[in-house]
């Protein structure tokens, strides 16, 4: 992590955990991963668009949390590493 990435990492800390992964996890990642296997569905499936929104809809929020957890964990990472470099 660069010293420039780490200073729009503890901006972004500041906000806390729970807030980066809803935003980035679930309402970015989970929504557009979300929308695209929707239109998938719907393009092979017409028909079945409700079903498709009923089962994706879930399994990209799920998804999303998770995503959204493991990137701030590898990214706070990353941020303390970079923070133990600089005060050494």
């Amino acid at each position: 992590m660069k010293p420039e990435q780490a200073e729009k990492w503890a901006e972004i800390r500041n906000r806390g955990q729970w807030s980066y992964i809803w935003r980035v996890g679930v309402l970015r990642w989970g929504l557009v991963m979300c929308g695209v296997f929707i239109g998938m569905d719907s393009a092979r499936h017409p028909h079945q668009f409700l079903s498709s929104v009923l089962g994706n809809v879930p399994l990209w929020i799920c998804a999303g949390l998770l995503f959204g957890f493991f990137t701030w964990h590898g990214t706070e990472w990353q941020y303390r590493r970079q923070v133990g470099k600089q005060s050494n």
